[in-house]
């Protein structure tokens, strides 16, 4: 009977040991490369960034949407919102650049450095495509 609880403290104790041996991911701050990427206008840092969060927002088209990716929006900001809080992300107007294909812009609020500043991204908005990241503007 002692030698159980021996050989159970014992295997607690290798289980500790090989918990703390296991190679520790680090998590990466995703406002600490955005925030710099949008102040400084750096397109592809952005798009690098942008493709992770649009690789699978593909248009759907309803009624209420012809162009099908106003949802996809929605999904966007609040992915860019749970990837950095310190982000106030509106969209300024849906496929309205008449442009092919259109174009919705959305709006960036952020602090950086204490000073606070307003970034505009023109996206493309194909209704047979992804999103793409286009222009980025003050």
């Amino acid at each position: 009977m002692k030698n159980l609880g021996f050989f159970q403290i014992s295997m607690v104790f290798l289980f500790i040991i090989f918990l703390s041996a296991c190679k520790k991911t680090e998590v990466i701050d995703s406002c600490y490369v955005l925030l710099p990427a949008l102040d400084q206008l750096d397109s592809e840092e952005m798009k690098s960034l942008w493709d992770t969060h649009t690789i699978d927002l593909f248009p759907v088209s309803t009624m209420d949407d012809a162009v099908g990716h106003e949802e996809n929006f929605e999904k966007l900001i609040s992915r860019m919102r749970a990837d950095c809080d310190q982000l106030e992300i509106s969209m300024f107007c849906y496929a309205c650049i008449e442009t092919l294909p259109l174009k919705t812009e959305l709006e960036i609020v952020y602090t950086i450095n204490g000073a606070m500043d307003t970034v505009y991204l023109d996206v493309d908005t194909p209704e047979d495509s992804i999103l793409l990241l286009g222009n980025l503007h003050k």
